[in-house]
Parts: C-alpha cells; sequence; structure tokens
C-alpha cells in the first residue's frame, strides 16, 4: 500500500543507520541522468516503466532473495515515478512481480495466497501462524489414525500359529540363522549412519533451542512451532500498490475475495511523500519489509539478522536525499504545492 508521512522526519533520526545495507557509492557516483537499457527514456537510478537500472549500475545493485513470491498490484493511476514497488522488483526481480490493475494474477490455490491489508477481517502475523499450526496439527492426526488403519490391516493379514510352524518347518534357513543375518544387518546399518542426517538432527535441535528464548522475547504462543524453509505455509504474497483514496477498486475485486487478510504491526513510515493520514500508513517497500521481518521472526521464530534489509535500498538512500535536500531549503516540487495552501 503506497502511503506519505505527515512529516519529514530530520537526518538527526538517522532511520536506517542500523540497516545492513550495501553501500550507496554507485549511486552516489552517478552524475547526471541516463538513458534506460530497454525504452531509451531519460532516468537517474531505474526505469520505472520497464523496472530496470540504468546501465551504470548493471551488477553494482544488491540482491534479494524472498522465502515466497510477491505480487504487487498497482493502482493504474498510481504515477510510477512516486511508486515504491518497483524498488522491490528491481532489488528481487526473481520473486517479485508488478501488475497493473485491472491486470490480476490468476491465483489457483487461494489457501496458498495472503493478501497484506488491514480491515476488519484481517489477521495479525501470530493469528495467522496460530491457524497454520492448528491446521497442521490436524493433519498430522489425520495421518496418524490412517497409519493406525493400515497397521491394523497388515497385522490382520499375518500367518497364524500353525501356519507359521508350518513354514519354520519346511524353511531351509533355522530361526537362529535368521537372528544372525538381522544381527549383522543392525549393526551394518548403525555404522553407516549418514553423517548429513546426523547433522540435520542436531541442526534441529540448535534451532529449537535458539527459538525458546526469542519465542519469550517476541511473546510468542507456545502453540506455535518454528516452520523450516520448506514449511512455508503460503505461496504467494500479495501487496496493494496505490493510495487510500484508490485502494477500494482492488480491494473489493472479486478476484482478490477468499483471501486471507493479514495486517502487520503498527510501525512510523519514513516515506517523503505528503499526506494527511496517520503516519504509521507505510509505503509499499516499507510494508513488504516489515512483513518479511515479522515472518521470520514469527514463523521460523529467527531473530532477525538483516537479510531483507536491502529491500529497503533504494528507499533508505533516497530518503536521506531528499531529507538533506529539504533542510538545505531547497525547492522540493513535492512540498512546494502544500506549503502554498498552508500559507492561504
Amino acid at each position: 500500500m503506497t502511503s506519505n508521512s505527515s512529516s519529514i522526519p530530520t537526518s538527526k533520526e538517522a532511520p536506517f543507520s542500523h540497516l545492513q545495507l550495501a553501500t550507496h557509492e554507485p549511486l552516489n557516483q552517478l552524475s547526471g541522468r541516463s538513458k534506460c537499457p530497454q525504452c531509451n527514456r531519460s532516468r537517474k537510478y531505474f526505469c520505472y516503466v520497464c523496472v530496470l537500472p540504468v546501465k551504470e549500475l548493471e551488477g553494482k545493485l544488491p540482491k534479494v532473495k524472498l522465502p515466497f513470491k510477491i505480487d504487487i498490484i498497482k493502482h493504474a493511476r498510481e504515477v510510477d515515478g512516486k511508486s515504491t514497488a518497483v524498488h522491490a522488483a528491481i532489488l528481487a526481480p526473481n520473486d517479485v512481480t508488478i501488475y497493473t490493475y485491472p491486470c490480476i494474477p490468476d491465483f489457483e490455490n487461494k489457501s496458498k495466497v495472503i493478501l497484506v491489508f488491514p480491515g476488519d477481517r484481517a489477521v495479525s502475523m501470530k493469528q495467522l501462524a496460530e491457524r497454520f499450526t492448528s491446521s497442521s496439527c490436524e493433519q498430522q492426526t489425520a495421518a496418524s489414525k490412517t497409519t493406525a488403519s493400515n497397521r491394523d490391516k497388515i497385522c490382520s493379514t499375518l500367518p497364524s500359529v500353525e501356519e507359521a510352524e508350518a513354514m519354520k518347518e519346511s524353511t531351509d534357513c533355522s530361526l537362529k540363522q535368521v537372528r544372525t543375518q538381522v544381527e549383522e544387518t543392525t549393526s551394518n546399518l548403525s555404522q553407516s549412519k549418514n553423517p548429513s542426517t546426523l547433522r540435520t538432527v542436531e541442526q534441529k535441535e540448535l534451532f529449537c533451542d535458539e527459538s525458546d528464548s526469542l519465542a519469550d522475547t517476541l511473546h510468542i504462543p507456545a502453540s506455535i512451532k518454528p516452520l523450516n524453509v520448506e514449511q512455508c505455509p503460503f505461496e504467494r504474497v500479495v501487496f496493494i500498490d496505490s493510495t487510500w483514496t484508490q485502494v477500494r477498486s482492488i480491494y473489493t475485486d472479486e478476484r482478490l475475495q477468499g483471501l486471507t487478510k493479514v495486517e502487520l504491526k503498527k510501525h512510523k513510515t519514513y516515506f517523503w511523500r505528503y499526506q494527511k493520514e496517520s503516519d504509521s500508513y507505510l509505503a509499499t517497500i516499507e510494508a513488504i519489509y516489515y512483513f518479511l521481518r515479522e515472518y521470520q521472526e514469527i514463523f521460523q521464530q529467527q531473530k532477525y539478522d538483516g537479510k531483507y534489509d536491502n529491500l529497503l535500498y533504494f528507499f533508505a538512500f533516497l530518503h536521506d536525499k531528499i531529507t538533506q535536500d529539504y533542510e538545505s531549503e531547497k525547492e522540493l516540487k513535492a512540498f512546494h504545492k502544500k506549503r502554498q495552501k498552508v500559507k492561504a
């Protein structure tokens, strides 16, 4: 969801100083505008139409790998040059796709798709994790019942005592030989255990030990169990990129109905576009970043390690640059019109 900050934070706040960002030196070295390698239009850092960096930045930008696919549905009237959705598509090109409404991807299995949008029916990430844990327990219970039923069927096909005695007499191998062979086989198996399997068990135990304290810190209910990377309960996450006055037409589209809606924790936005709403209305790239952080901390119960910080690579750079220009009293078109209205 595109959002705009109601006040411009000063550089003294340094909101991004704690992030593990790649160096901004390649951006600082650009002396002027360049042509987009695809459409040849004049661009500064990237082409927001072709979703490509300028030629001078090719191979110099960080790349971020995400645990699931992200679909961004952008309102047709949302100005491309003001949207932060393009940041995600450039920095995580293999996992992020932007669609311009009314184009919406076809979600074959809606139970595997999450829509990040606040509302009465939206759940928190903790509630979503509890739902998934509960569903997994039910599936495991059903699987256990199936296993027990199959075991009973197998037992019913075993021979009777009399039949077993007859089989024993007719076989060439004595019971003692069979026992010897079983013992030898068991011994060989125990000596040839796969080291990688042992490491996996050790890693799981270590992971659980680490997650216990983190779960306490984040107040994660004991009912929520940590997931492995392969256990992500959803395949796609949808974000809406528009202003709050534009969002209704997308949010109410029938193709998005039936999706589980998730609401993030409240965070202060550092978007520089003016808005009259709350400063907790995040820019699209901020919402994506915080969703990934909450996923790692709540679903995987891992201490956040900065792996998604570079999603804010452009956002942090532009924020600092615009803030510095604003404090230097340079004329910024984005704020000039609003200041005139205030003076009037």
